[in-house]
């Protein structure tokens, strides 16, 4: 699995909502810095930016990062939650989660069930697949929604 290093790559990602016959469509780049941020550029349908780090979410408008100052608790422990699943970084996850791993470091699967009453509320699995990198994330939602992210080109970065 992926090392403690800074990772940049291109994610197409499905969102499935219940009650849309099709699913939305996005995709851009990205860049993480483990333990740090992780910047998420969208760029189809539209441009937009987002940066995450430990104190809660900033956006890119009018030329310059504006934080979120909506970010609560919560939703700091989800946006770490999410910099982690994206950075490779699984061993925090087994506070909330069972973990089962097969595959070898070529080519490897990680089946997550949430063991946290928390985690029950907002998910019912999630599955990662990689090799050096994740190279796939599908996550499947409590209530029935579900997103699917691929990551591409990626390379280590400076």
């Amino acid at each position: 699995m992926q090392k403690e290093e800074q990772v940049q790559g291109q994610f197409s990602q499905a969102r499935y909502l219940r009650g849309l016959p099709d699913p939305l469509r996005s995709s851009g780049d990205f860049n993480i810095v483990p333990g740090q941020s992780l910047l998420w550029h969208v760029r189809s349908p539209f441009e937009y930016k987002v940066r995450m780090d430990a104190e809660g979410l900033e956006h890119w408008a009018d030329g310059r990062w504006q934080r979120d100052r909506q970010t609560g608790t919560g939703d700091r422990a989800q946006l770490a939650f999410f910099r982690d699943i994206i950075g490779g970084r699984f061993e925090s996850l087994s506070q909330h989660f069972s973990m089962q791993l097969s595959g070898d470091e070529k080519r490897w699967q990680l089946h997550l069930t949430p063991s946290s009453v928390l985690m029950k509320q907002i998910f019912a699995t999630i599955d990662i697949t990689g090799d050096a990198y994740v190279r796939t994330v599908k996550i499947a939602e409590a209530q029935g929604d579900r997103m699917e992210l691929e990551f591409s080109a990626l390379s280590h970065g400076q």
